[in-house]
C-alpha cells in the first residue's frame, strides 16, 4: 500500500509508469518486512522503553522493572512485532494475562498475524494444544507470523511437548 501510493504521488509529479510494469514490479517483489498500523493507545516512548528497544536491537538481554502501567508490556509487543516469530512471555499472575492478551491479538492477510495465546488455558484442551503446537512447529526465519505465548513457569516445565515445540522453533529461528 505505501509503495503504491507512493507511484501514485510520483504520477502525479510527471513521473508515470505504466500499470503493466507496475503490477509486474509489484509480483516480483519480495517483502521479507512488515509495514501495519497497530493501534495499541501509545503515542510516544517512554526513555526506559527506548533504552529497552535500543538494548534488545543489539541483542543484548533486556530486564525491565516498572509500575504497573508503566509500558513494559508494550517493548514486548513492539519488539516482538518487528522480530516476528514465537515470544515467550512469563507473567508471575494469571490476572496479568487475562489483561494483556486482548492487547496482543490483531493482523491482516496483507502483513502477517499476531497472536497471542495463554498456554495454561490453552494447555486444558489437547485439540486446540495440538493445532497451537503444529503452528510453533512449523515457523521460520522467513515466517510473517507473531505468535506471543503467554505462560507461568509452571506450565513450560510439566508440558514437554510445548517445550519441544519451542526448541524445533528456535532451531529454525523461530523463536
Amino acid at each position: 500500500a505505501v509503495a503504491l501510493g507512493a507511484l501514485q504521488a510520483l504520477s502525479g509529479l510527471g513521473w508515470s509508469l505504466p500499470e503493466a510494469v507496475i503490477q509486474e514490479g509489484f509480483a516480483k517483489a519480495h517483502w521479507p518486512g512488515r509495514l501495519q498500523t497497530v493501534h495499541w493507545g501509545v503515542h510516544t516512548l517512554r526513555p526506559m522503553q527506548l533504552r529497552a528497544m535500543e538494548a534488545l536491537e543489539e541483542r543484548e538481554r533486556v530486564l525491565l522493572v516498572d509500575r504497573t502501567g508503566g509500558g513494559k508490556s508494550h517493548v514486548i509487543r513492539l519488539v516482538g512485532t518487528f522480530y516476528k516469530g514465537v515470544h515467550l512471555i512469563f507473567h508471575p499472575i494469571l490476572a496479568l494475562t487475562a489483561d494483556q492478551l486482548p492487547k496482543f491479538t490483531c493482523g491482516s492477510p496483507d502483513f502477517g498475524w499476531i497472536e497471542a495465546h495463554n498456554l495454561d488455558e490453552i494447555g486444558k484442551t489437547d485439540a486446540v494444544r495440538t493445532k497451537l503446537i503444529e503452528r510453533i512447529t512449523k515457523l521460520d526465519k522467513l515466517s510473517t507470523t507473531t505468535i506471543f505465548l503467554f505462560s507461568s513457569r509452571q506450565f513450560v516445565v510439566r508440558n514437554k511437548r510445548f517445550c519441544g515445540a519451542l526448541v524445533r522453533a528456535a532451531r529454525r529461528g523461530g523463536l
